[in-house]
């Protein structure tokens, strides 16, 4: 379990996750996860391509550490946070992001840093979404 975070917490995290995506038909869950998984490489690209121009980011990266190991990663991230209403799995998904979140923490990359790395991903799918409307 993540320190610091009580089983009850994750619990009540993937609770709600699941009440979020009960909101949802079958049809629209399958069409944005299939959407996700359709553009996940272009999303990772893009967010490092647009990460390894950003002086602070250069700090917590390296080509060699994203080509290896971060890409995928990010990659797989996309994928199950969107294939989680299939699974049924959103109390181990929720672990996971944050351990994901711990280790951001330990290295100590700036909050606002991932934002902006989120935001690269939200911008590249509105692009997306604007091509195939």
């Amino acid at each position: 379990m993540v320190v610091g975070m009580s089983q009850e917490c994750m619990r009540e995290l993937a609770d709600q996750w699941k009440i979020i995506c009960e909101q949802y038909s079958q049809a629209d869950l399958e069409a944005t996860f299939q959407f996700v998984q359709r553009h996940a490489d272009a999303f990772v690209l893009e967010f490092y391509k647009k990460m390894m121009l950003e002086e602070q980011a250069l700090e917590f990266l390296s080509v060699e550490m994203v080509q290896n190991r971060l890409k995928n990663s990010l990659h797989q991230w996309l994928v199950s946070s969107f294939e989680v209403p299939f699974k049924q799995n959103y109390l181990e998904i929720v672990e996971k992001q944050f351990k994901v979140g711990d280790v951001h923490a330990r290295v100590q990359i700036p909050s606002w840093l991932i934002i902006r790395g989120v935001r690269i991903i939200i911008k590249k799918a509105f692009v997306f979404l604007a091509q195939e409307a």
